[in-house]
């Protein structure tokens, strides 16, 4: 047979069992991972857009894929740019049966499930466990980040608006329901942590966002609601967009961006934003390393030290470079129609340093602070929201992509520290019956040390806890290869036991 025919496959036929049996799909990854759609035995198709399955993920086609039913189901690939893929094999048409694993585009993945209403149940109980909180049905932290992910994506992808709300209030239950009460269909709902409530508004620009907000405070005026919220500029993720909403020195709606916002992001790379304006263009690399340099550091640095830092090799013209490089630095960070002597970099006796009299906010500063917060509260309940914010901090390595030695230094450091409070706080997750929060935190620790082998044992641990074992095994069989390939070493009796408890769970 020609290798380019489409193959009609037999389609899968019901299960037989003398009690009623249900399809359903798990979201196993994604913006909706987590949640459960039940199947009618009817056609139904997914794609980001139309009336069927609607899955909101920047790798997904319009028209992306379509099971059609006839005593059994069969999935069939609407000729979508990223593909369609069954068990990791990618198909045009393919029969499914119960634990086949369905991935669309790059970052959605789905299990079919063929079971009794018992398990369906159990399944749907657990699966709002998983992401919705049981008081206000509000998305957990957690699930609400990776919906705002893939809402970021798109909003990317389309050239859209999108806006941030943070509420909080004195009355919290009543607050949540009014919340809910004023949510549009396409408004998403998310704790945030306290008395506080987080609300994704898309396709939403700021003017949208201040009226709404206008409306909100209207209909809630009796119990006082704190609000603020942001607008995503172009470039941001996630994890910035809400650093900068928490952060007080955030760009709040109705703002002016002249002389609010000089944000520093050093945290995965380093990029600056002066307001709403992300500065790219840089009189050379060593004014950006300068800044980067200069914003490190909580107290003034030396001009030697400086020199020593970005002009080592050449130190008879170090002085001139240096001067010329703070005087370019000036310049690009004087917001438009400031008056010239009006400067972020100031210098002293002590070396220079960013004028504390302006607004600025940086990552890494953030970062230091939460890290404190996390080493006081040594693992406690109350360090558990220090941990989310951590996680949303750290984006990657600091100055990734700059090698001079201090950088590597402050690198090395900076990691050091963050592996040593998420380690800190694994037992505490396990022992506060967290296994969303423990598998979030193991996993990160993971990305960031893949032979972390304590952070392994707690990702496998909080895979049984919530009911996959058959993860909690694939997980394993990565450490075991991490461990080999990086270290040359086997895995540790404690990882080795989270082994045979996730072999005992799945028999």
């Amino acid at each position: 047979m020609d290798s380019h025919e489409i193959q009609t496959l037999k389609i899968a036929r019901r299960p037989k069992s003398q009690g009623k049996r249900v399809a359903f799909l798990q979201v196993l990854s994604g913006e909706a991972a987590g949640s459960i759609v039940v199947l009618q035995e009817q056609e139904l198709e997914m794609g980001r857009q139309g009336s069927g399955l609607v899955i909101r993920d920047v790798g997904v086609s319009r028209r992306h894929a379509r099971l059609e039913f006839s005593e059994g189901y069969r999935l069939i690939d609407l000729e979508s740019t990223n593909g369609t893929i069954v068990n990791g094999e990618s198909i045009q048409e393919a029969s499914l049966n119960d634990g086949d694993t369905i991935e669309l585009g790059r970052d959605c993945t789905l299990r079919f499930c063929w079971q009794t209403e018992q398990q369906l149940e159990s399944a749907q109980k657990l699966a709002r466990a998983t992401t919705l909180d049981s008081a206000t049905g509000f998305l957990k932290v957690e699930a609400f980040q990776r919906r705002l992910e893939q809402e970021i994506a798109l909003a990317s992808r389309g050239a859209l608006s999108l806006s941030l709300l943070s509420i909080a209030s004195s009355q919290p239950e009543d607050c949540a329901k009014g919340l809910a009460s004023l949510a549009r269909r396409e408004d998403e709902l998310g704790l945030s942590g306290g008395d506080s409530f987080l609300m994704m508004l898309r396709n939403t620009d700021s003017s949208g966002a201040l009226k709404f907000v206008e409306r909100l405070e209207k209909s809630l005026s009796a119990l006082e609601p704190r609000v603020s919220g942001v607008s995503w500029l172009v470039g941001e993720d996630a994890s910035r967009l809400l650093a900068r909403l928490h952060s007080s020195q955030g760009l709040a709606f109705g703002e002016e961006p002249s002389l609010s916002g000089l944000r520093l992001y050093s945290l995965g790379g380093f990029e600056v934003y002066l307001g709403s304006q992300r500065l790219e263009q840089w009189h050379s690399r060593k004014v950006r390393f300068l800044l980067a340099c200069i914003a490190s550091r909580s107290r003034p640095v030396s001009a030697d030290l400086v020199t020593e830092y970005l002009w080592g090799d050449d130190p008879l013209s170090a002085a001139g470079a240096l001067q010329t490089a703070v005087s370019h630095l000036r310049k690009q960070l004087r917001p438009e129609g400031a008056p010239k002597n009006l400067n972020y970099i100031l210098r002293n006796p002590l070396g220079f340093y960013l004028n504390p009299e302006l607004p600025h906010w940086h990552d890494l500063e953030q970062l230091e602070q939460t890290l404190e917060q996390i080493q006081r509260l040594q693992g406690s309940p109350e360090s558990f929201r220090w941990l989310r914010q951590l996680r949303q901090l750290y984006r990657g390595p600091y100055l990734e992509g700059c090698y001079q030695d201090w950088a590597d230094a402050q690198r090395n450091q900076v990691e050091a520290r963050v592996l040593h409070a998420l380690q800190s706080c694994l037992p505490g997750l396990a022992q506060a019956g967290k296994p969303e929060e423990l598998l979030e935190t193991s996993l990160f620790a993971t990305k960031i040390d893949p032979c972390l082998q304590e952070a392994h044992g707690a990702a496998m641990q909080a895979y049984v806890a919530l009911g996959r074992p058959e993860q909690a095994l694939r997980h394993f069989q990565w450490a075991e290869k991490a461990l080999s390939e990086e270290l040359g070493v086997e895995p540790s009796l404690a990882l080795l036991e989270q082994y045979q408890r996730a072999r005992l769970a799945l028999a």
